[in-house]
Formats: C-alpha cells, sequence, structure tokens
C-alpha cells in the first residue's frame, strides 16, 4: 500500500508489540540508511486485532489480498508486488510466509479454491 502496510502475524509466545518495535526499528534504520534521512518513518502505533475464529482468519487473508484491488492500485491481487497472494498461488516462494493454515481450509486444489474465494469478492 502507499502509506500503510498489513501484516497477518500469529504469536503464541512472543508479545505482538515487542515484534511491531522490532519490525519497525529495522526497517526504519533500512530505509534511513538508503535515502540518506533521520527519524521515525512511522506516524502513529502499530494497530492490532485478535484473531479468534477460523472465519475470521480467512476474511482477514481476503481483505489483505484485496486491498490493494480495492485502492485501484492493480487490477488483479496477484499483480500487486509487495503482497504475499504470489506465494499462496505458488508463483513466489518467501521463508517469511506460511500458507499451509490458511489453504489447510480447503479442499483439493487448495491454491484454486483460495483464490477462487478471495477473488470471487470482484468477480476477477
Amino acid at each position: 500500500m502507499t502509506n500503510h502496510v498489513h501484516l497477518h502475524i500469529e504469536t503464541t509466545d512472543i508479545n505482538i508489540s515487542i515484534i511491531m518495535k522490532r519490525i519497525n526499528l529495522l526497517y526504519a534504520q533500512f530505509f534511513n540508511n538508503k535515502y540518506n534521512f533521520v527519524g521515525h518513518l512511522f506516524q502513529d502505533r502499530f494497530k492490532s486485532e485478535l484473531i479468534e475464529t477460523d472465519q475470521y482468519h480467512l476474511e482477514i487473508g481476503k481483505y489483505i489480498h484485496l486491498n490493494p484491488v480495492r485502492a485501484n492500485i492493480t487490477e488483479l491481487p496477484i499483480d500487486y508486488t509487495w503482497s504475499s497472494y504470489r506465494v499462496y498461488m505458488g508463483i513466489r516462494q518467501d521463508s517469511l510466509v506460511t500458507i499451509q493454515k490458511t489453504l489447510g481450509y480447503f479442499s483439493e486444489p487448495r491454491v484454486e479454491r483460495y483464490r477462487l474465494y478471495v477473488e470471487s469478492v470482484y468477480n476477477i
């Protein structure tokens, strides 16, 4: 996204605040070094929501993957370079992205059924 990011993080033993602090710190250091800037990059504290149901887990994934489409950045979720959607579709690999839990909600062919679940909202 042009002015924010969405992360779908599952943690059981580390407080999400610690994770976000580390991500923000390391990214700010990287960005500031690369572009010769100084200071904070993000305006506000992060927002988080507890995901307590399987249905909400799926809805969050769909929301995140469709966000660039809704923002008119791309026509298709698969076209957004910075999304994990390509990992879910088997086009790209990323060691930070785990797809098994989400795809596990679908019967075979799991990837195609997840694609239909996500993209059916817009009849893509």
